[in-house]
């Protein structure tokens, strides 16, 4: 059991490193994802309405559409990383395929002057992309992994260790390979030291993320004399999510005694999905202004993680001989929920003749109001839950969007702003992410065809291990994505 409360602990909750919390977040936030149209427009579509991706906004979009309709979007991702760790930068890239959105919108005209029709339409929706590779590497005169390794196996008793006390236990893996050392030799220690007498280690890094969050609607919506749009919709959300970290340290100027190199595998994955409910409303006071709010209840993720670790190393006994021993952790399962915001729109659309468009959007989530619950009993994360509540902050995030029509044709820009969740004391407190969008569309009648470019920006810092009481240097992440989007549709 101490196996599985301590990955949780780390992996979920809020210890004094930020991509606990980065790992807290991820279920929370959304990226820019959608038709080609949407994305072109930065996704300020919560007032205009009449695209299928904008459902998932705002369900009154649903409203709009005069017309029944069907479309499909593809694209292609591409996520670029330039990481900076102990003055050496270093460089990787993924790209990958997807189906980013797919919908119906069936219209039902009514016989009514006043309830103009009542509309139904389902839609899937990606709104996040997990997939992301980084490397980092760099020398470092200051301390180690296997510090972080000792960390873990304090409080445990020498005793312990020396009969294999648990052999999921990180602790107990790094003192099988023989990277850490007790502070005494006494049975009953319970402080443990690295085993190196010296640093300058090279340390290399390779991380792999994959995964993905998604949404599906189920919605109806309304338009009253043209002038008031009103949907609902039910939401299922599922997600998934990779992580496999190889990290080594490898001692090329044979300053470390008795070693030669180490290996730290990490992986785990998680599934989970959620149940919630939109509602939303357009007002149309005069022809040219449309004015929005939608609210998004929130939403409790039932999550399962399956996890491993393997520890391997090299070291050098007398006479030369090298040795290489091995520790594996047993597979993990556990299962638990994260609560995630409530979120609020407020939207303006401007519609000037049969020209242009212009949306604007603004979102408001309260990322402190995130909250995390075991399904063990026993296990108690009121800490942790203080501590989200003591770090984060509420964010707010903004779109803009202008479409120019020229017959036809249509062009189309838009930028897209989410704000960073972290309140100003924390290292993340800058990382926000911004998109900036363009593409066109060609509209033939019953048939359409959208196209795309969104490029994004962030940057964030993320710290490869913890080591009580002494500072250890995170990774400045600076994370580029393209994307490459293309979208066909019908009307009917």
């Amino acid at each position: 059991m101490k196996i599985i409360f301590s990955f949780i602990l780390s992996f979920l909750t809020l210890l004094s490193f930020s991509q606990s919390i980065d790992d807290a977040l991820r279920y929370s936030k959304s990226g820019l994802f959608g038709s080609a149209r949407y994305v072109s427009m930065g996704g300020a579509f919560g007032a205009l309405g009449g695209d299928i991706s904008a459902i998932s906004d705002n369900p009154a979009s649903l409203g709009v559409f005069m017309y029944s309709e069907f479309d499909l979007t593809t694209s292609i991702f591409d996520v670029y990383t330039d990481t900076r760790y102990l003055g050496f930068n270093s460089y990787d890239n993924k790209t990958t395929f997807h189906l980013d959105n797919i919908g119906f919108v069936g219209v039902a005209k009514l016989n009514n002057n006043d309830w103009k029709v009542l509309n139904y339409g389902f839609s899937y929706k990606k709104t996040n992309n997990y997939n992301q590779n980084i490397y980092a590497q760099g020398t470092n005169n200051n301390n180690s992994i296997t510090d972080y390794f000792a960390n873990a196996a304090n409080g445990t008793t020498l005793n312990d260790l020396d009969n294999n006390y648990d052999n999921a236990y990180l602790g107990d893996n790094a003192y099988q390979t023989f990277l850490i050392d007790p502070i005494t030799n006494n049975p009953n220690n319970t402080e443990y030291k690295t085993a190196y007498n010296n640093y300058g280690e090279l340390q290399i890094n390779n991380i792999k993320n994959s995964g993905y969050k998604s949404d599906y609607a189920f919605s109806l919506g309304t338009n009253y004399r043209d002038k008031l749009y009103f949907g609902m919709s039910f939401n299922y959300s599922d997600l998934k999510y990779t992580y496999v970290s190889h990290f080594k340290e490898q001692d090329h100027s044979k300053t470390i005694d008795n070693f030669k190199a180490m290996e730290y595998i990490d992986k785990y994955t998680t599934e989970g999905y959620a149940y919630g409910f939109k509602i939303g409303i357009i007002v149309r006071p005069v022809k040219w202004l449309r004015m929005a709010y939608s609210f998004h209840t929130p939403v409790s993720y039932r999550l399962n993680d399956n996890y491993n670790h393997v520890i391997q190393s090299w070291g050098v006994e007398d006479k030369g001989v090298v040795f290489n021993p091995t520790a594996q952790s047993s597979y993990g399962y556990y299962e638990y929920e994260i609560y995630t915001p409530a979120k609020m729109m407020g939207a303006l659309g401007i519609i000037i003749g049969k020209v242009a468009t212009i949306g604007i959007e603004y979102e408001y989530l309260d990322y402190s109001s995130s909250r995390i619950k075991s399904y063990t009993y026993g296990s108690d994360f009121s800490n942790e839950n203080s501590l989200i509540k003591q770090r984060l902050k509420a964010g707010h995030n903004a779109k803009i969007g202008l479409e120019y029509r020229l017959g036809q044709i249509s062009l189309r820009s838009g930028v897209s702003y989410f704000d960073t969740p972290y309140r100003p004391a924390e290292v993340n407190n800058k990382a926000y992410t911004i998109y900036y969008n363009g593409g066109l569309g060609v509209n033939m009648g019953y048939f359409y065809t959208n196209f795309a470019y969104s490029h994004g920006q962030t940057t964030s810092y993320y710290f490869p291990y913890q080591i009580d009481g002494q500072e250890v240097e995170p990774y400045k992440i600076n994370k580029n994505t393209n994307s490459y989007i293309a979208t066909l549709g019908v009307r009917f």
